[in-house]
């Protein structure tokens, strides 16, 4: 999962941050500022809220497709079983 940008439910964002500022203790993110720390995380939040958001877009898209296939061809069977042309 990792691979697609999922995180495990363990994974806290802020340990995932110190990790991509290559931050090993609470003191190197001290040294490193609280506040840039914290604009850090929130970056990190609205980033993977906004890939789930655009992967919820194109599940509905999908789903919606998918939906109007299986109907177009429900049509087509009840067309050939009553015996007109589809």
């Amino acid at each position: 999962f990792a691979a697609m940008g999922v995180v495990e439910a363990d994974e806290r964002i802020e340990v995932e941050v110190e990790k991509e500022l290559s931050l090993g203790t609470k003191n190197a993110v001290t040294k490193y500022g609280i506040d840039q720390f914290v604009h850090a995380c929130k970056k990190r939040v609205l980033t993977f809220a906004a890939r789930q958001t655009e992967q919820s877009q194109r599940l509905w898209w999908y789903l919606l497709l998918a939906g109007m296939l299986l109907l177009i061809g429900e049509s087509v069977v009840a067309s050939r079983l009553s015996g007109g042309a589809a």
